[in-house]
């Protein structure tokens, strides 16, 4: 039988060691609690990034599509008044608000210098506004979404100069006052890295009106199919 002073050593050995023991299992415990924690709020952080680009578009599909093939007023040739860039697009369609009573608007989504894609409107019937230059004095800013670092728009269709039933269709990066409209519109957006948001990109079929080029009401500023 050992001694009590050993019995009372090995004692307070096992309680040292228990001790250690809970306090290794204390910190695990955390660790495991703070990595949960860090994963829960990638997890939300990644549902509000989707959830984001999945608002921005939605919001780029509806406008664009309703996009109004309207004809240039003074131009030499037949043209449809759509102006589109690989880093702007430039078109005219119906109010956001679509139960709005007002006339239709020009639309010019860009990239601004700060990152954000930027739809901006501006009213048909609106004077003394440049419409077609770089200046957007007078125009309303609508951000569709930030952090954007990388903007490239491609249009589908035939070959400039080329008939529409030709073949040789392809995406081309400009599409510039053309008698038909691009079969596809296509958005590409690129964040910057580490941002955990993806955008797809975004294809949009224009809905050409039945009637094919828009004759505009003086009047109301509207097409006349729509009257």
């Amino acid at each position: 039988m050992a001694p009590p002073s050993a019995r009372a050593g090995f004692t307070l050995i096992e309680l040292l060691v228990g001790l250690a023991v809970m306090g290794m299992a204390a910190t695990m415990v955390m660790q495991v609690l703070g990595i949960a924690a860090i994963l829960d709020r990638r997890e939300q952080r990644g549902d509000q990034a989707l959830d984001e680009v999945i608002a921005a578009e939605h919001f780029l599909r509806s406008q664009v599509a309703r996009l109004r093939p309207l004809p240039m007023v003074n131009a030499e040739t037949p043209a449809i008044h759509l102006r589109g860039t690989a880093t702007m697009l430039g078109v005219a369609g119906p109010p956001l608000d679509r139960n709005a009573s007002g006339s239709l608007q020009w639309f010019r989504l860009i990239r601004s210098a700060e990152g954000a894609l930027i739809l901006y409107t501006l009213g048909m019937r609106r004077t003394g506004v440049d419409v077609g230059g770089h200046d957007l004095t007078g125009w309303t800013p609508h951000v569709v979404i930030r952090g954007v670092r990388d903007l490239s728009i491609a249009y589908f269709g035939p070959a400039r100069g080329r008939a529409p039933g030709e073949r040789l269709r392809g995406w081309q990066s400009v599409w510039w006052e053309r008698p038909t409209l691009p079969e596809l519109i296509r958005i590409r957006i690129g964040f910057a890295p580490g941002d955990p948001r993806v955008w797809p990109d975004l294809l949009i079929q224009p809905q050409a009106t039945k009637y094919g080029i828009c004759p505009v009401d003086p009047t109301t500023g509207r097409c006349v199919e729509e009257r």
